[in-house]
């Protein structure tokens, strides 16, 4: 349904609007200033800081603009005498207490105070008093300090845990002046998105333990790029300051992410970065290889046509971007090889049966419009958490009735309509989707527009039937969602052919004899067990990004690069192509993961080297529903910090 559009006048300029929207958004939408601290577009509005105050005509007192809800022919101005000097007046209340400690404070740089009070012009204070003093510096969580001195109790902090998280674990106490943000019960954080509160907080009241005291914004140099931990694909900003990554922050994008992160992405860098890396590619004695990449690739280019035709394989990950993946396809091609990847042959027919009937929703157009949504088989917070974020918050806005279908807690117990308990076994959720084909599922008589997300660990070679006919047979009105496990499993999927099969084959295929060399991308299941059978073949050869990752006894080790190292495209679990840009560089030069199976194509195709964006041209040419060129693809370039005009001056 589209949104009625209405014209108001801004400080003497007439503008277009949605219906019903609040002026202050609006206002900052068209790029007037409006210092504000209570309101957040993914949150709501609050109208309790009263420093968003502007003139309307026709009303007598001074309005909060997040309150004042736009229809046609509304005037509003925001830059009146009248209306600044009201703004001093609440921000002198907001200082009269606030600590002097801009200089080590960490939201130095980029705090939406520091910039109002340099708006107001207020050098000085008329308090004569001692400031009221409260704790500092306490930890309240494994990735969060809470500093309550700094709090303007603008309440962003409670309203997204209790609105977005489902969970009340940061409140009130006190009145007046003595009034305080804290702990119920002293009781730690657990939700798994705690890293959104220093981003959300106007002061420095929250801020991050990874990040403090680590540098100043002004110091460092941000790059536009996904988050690789799931696979919505989140879009990111990552800040570095000598190729060293200190901190990762969500840009604004309503087709992914919306405004947050969570915890596990946010703080993932630690874990991918600083780790006991492999860099630089290392031989079966342990002696890391010196020489050129040309040299390299030559060297295992020779060992590579050594063997018996159609007897090498490749066995992938789904960390592996679009034009890694491109390149590795074109590598068995040439080798008459095949290539074995994480997804499962089921779960390739099942995603081929969807895209085949029209029934696949279109994210998140088909979501917002739903009146019924089914989750089925998933646990967000645990699988794609941000996703639960948007729900919840989708919960909160408009009349929507949330089924959960599957085993044990899947979370939302506080708003979901109902829950059908199905146990994990195939033959269960098999028996599921036949009741859905007869119709006797009453629960969802009445759903008219339904949005039904399914986990792709209900989809089995005995569940791949059932899915695939209630994808046909289902009423007028459903849509339907795979919840991929994987940063890239969709891309694998998009660039399925006859030389792809299920990594679930390869063993069966080493036990017949008829592999004799492997290149295995990523970590081993069951190391042990698979070093028996890599021991008798002519080369085995493992990319992995860590030396805890690595198999005794293989020819080579070769160094895999993070999604914070790579450039290319990821393709999102709802089809929406990512792009991936290079934030830091671990692995040495010429052999970061896109760079070394680029070499070793064509140095067995004999092709010349292509360019990023040659390769993904060719992707494209292949998949018609991919954007043409890089340049193509939308992305947003906004964060929450630009909107609220909280960048460094």
């Amino acid at each position: 349904m589209t949104e009625k559009m209405v014209k108001l006048t801004l400080n003497g300029r007439e503008v277009q609007a949605p219906e019903g929207e609040n002026v202050l958004q609006v206002a900052l939408n068209e790029g007037i200033d409006i210092p504000h601290f209570c309101y957040h577009p993914g949150i709501g509005v609050e109208g309790s800081c009263r420093l968003c105050l502007v003139e309307v005509e026709g009303l007598r007192n001074l309005q909060p603009s997040c309150n004042v809800v736009v229809k046609e022919g509304l005037v509003v101005r925001t830059n009146t005498p009248e209306v600044e000097e009201a703004r001093r007046g609440v921000m002198e209340f907001f200082l009269l207490n606030h600590p002097l400690d801009c200089p080590i404070c960490d939201k130095g740089g980029e705090c939406p105070l520091q910039n109002f009070a340099l708006d107001s012009g207020q050098s000085n204070s008329r308090m004569e008093f001692e400031k009221v003093h409260k704790d500092k510096h306490q930890v309240i969580s494994d990735h969060i300090m809470l500093d309550k001195e700094r709090c303007v109790l603008c309440n962003r902090c409670v309203r997204f845990l209790r609105n977005l998280t489902g969970r009340e674990e940061l409140q009130f106490r006190n009145r007046g002046v003595v009034t305080e943000i804290f702990v119920p019960e002293g009781k730690p954080l657990t939700n798994g998105f705690t890293g959104n509160l220093p981003d959300i907080c106007p002061v420095g009241a929250l801020t991050s333990r990874e990040f403090r005291f680590q540098a100043r914004p002004w110091e460092l140099k941000t790059v536009d790029t996904i988050c690789g931990e799931c696979s919505l694909g989140c879009s990111v900003q990552t800040w570095t300051k000598k190729l060293n990554v200190l901190r990762m922050t969500p840009r604004v994008e309503g087709g992914v992410n919306e405004w947050w992160l969570c915890d596990r992405g946010r703080f993932s860098i630690k874990k991918n970065l600083k780790g006991n890396r492999l860099t630089e590619p290392r031989r079966t004695s342990g002696e890391s290889y010196t020489g050129s990449l040309e040299e390299y690739v030559e060297t295992l280019k020779e060992e590579i046509q050594k063997l018996s035709d159609g007897s090498f394989v490749i066995a992938a990950d789904s960390t592996l971007t679009n034009e890694e993946i491109y390149a590795l396809h074109q590598m068995v091609d040439v080798t008459s090889g095949r290539l074995f990847v994480q997804p499962k042959e089921a779960l390739h027919q099942v995603y081929a049966s969807l895209k085949a009937s029209d029934r696949e929703a279109h994210f998140p157009k088909d979501l917002d419009h739903a009146d019924t949504v089914i989750l089925a088989g998933e646990n967000l917070e645990k699988d794609h958490p941000v996703l639960l974020l948007r729900l919840r918050r989708m919960l909160a806005a408009k009349q929507i009735d949330l089924f959960t279908v599957g085993s044990g807690s899947l979370g939302f117990e506080d708003v979901r309509k109902g829950h059908i308990e199905v146990s994990d076994s195939p033959a269960d959720i098999q028996k599921f989707f036949k009741k859905l084909q007869s119709k006797s599922h009453e629960a969802f008589s009445e759903a008219r527009k339904v949005h039904m997300l399914i986990s792709d660990q209900w989809v089995s070679s005995e569940t791949e039937s059932g899915i695939r006919n209630w994808f046909k047979s289902c009423p007028e009105g459903w849509k339907f969602s795979l919840l991929l496990s994987g940063a890239n499993t969709r891309g694998m999927l998009d660039q399925w052919d006859d030389k792809t099969f299920s990594d679930t084959l390869l063993e069966k295929e080493i036990q017949q004899g008829r592999v004799d060399g492997i290149l295995w991308i990523g970590s081993v299941n069951e190391p042990e067990k698979y070093a028996e059978y890599f021991k008798g073949m002519k080369l085995f050869a493992q990319m992995a990004t860590e030396d805890e990752n690595c198999v005794e006894g293989a020819h080579w080790h070769i160094p895999l690069d993070t999604f914070l190292e790579k450039k290319g495209t990821y393709t999102n679990t709802f089809g929406r192509l990512r792009r991936l840009r290079r934030s830091t560089r671990v692995v040495r030069k010429g052999f970061q993961t896109l760079e070394f199976l680029s070499a070793l194509t064509n140095a067995l195709t004999g092709n010349k080297k292509l360019e990023l964006s040659q390769m993904y041209e060719n992707v494209s040419n292949q998949l018609p529903l991919y954007p043409k060129r890089l340049e193509e693809i939308p992305e947003s370039k906004e964060t929450y910090a630009y909107l609220e005009r909280a960048q460094w001056r």
